[in-house]
């Protein structure tokens, strides 16, 4: 099955004390043959994530550069660039929905693609309910 990806599912699969049943769901999708999609925050999103950890050091250097390597050679599809409709898609629905841009990057790709969106966050998952996209395995 193919999904649309956030930061917050990757997270959780490579950092422990971020673990999730629910990520975990997502991710035996993708090895059971699909693939995940993601807007270019995604990889900007998850450096963040990495070398913060790296700074409080929840993870050391070594670590950052495995679960890097881990990501890569995973199914993930990222997108290289946004053009003017989807920036204004974005912005239209961070404005509707009250979301930073960057989720609003992540439920337009869902929305442009006809794709679930897999994430952990409660208010993109709303936002995503909101606008007809599914967020749970169950019936996709």
């Amino acid at each position: 099955m193919d999904y649309v990806i956030d930061c917050s599912i990757a997270v959780a699969w490579v950092l422990e004390d971020e673990s999730s049943s629910e990520a975990d769901s997502w991710g035996e999708a993708l090895a059971r043959g699909g693939s995940a999609y993601a807007p270019v925050i995604w990889q900007l999103e998850v450096a963040n994530v990495l070398i913060t950890a790296e700074r409080r050091k929840r993870i050391t250097v070594n670590e950052v550069g495995r679960i890097q390597s881990q990501l890569e050679a995973l199914p993930i599809v990222v997108e290289s660039s946004l053009d003017l409709s989807q920036r204004r898609a974005i912005v239209g629905l961070a404005r509707d929905h009250e979301l930073s841009s960057y989720d609003a990057a992540y439920l337009e790709t869902s929305l442009r693609r006809k794709l679930p969106l897999a994430t952990l966050d409660d208010r993109l998952k709303q936002a995503a309910r909101e606008t007809g996209v599914a967020v749970a395995l169950s019936g996709i």
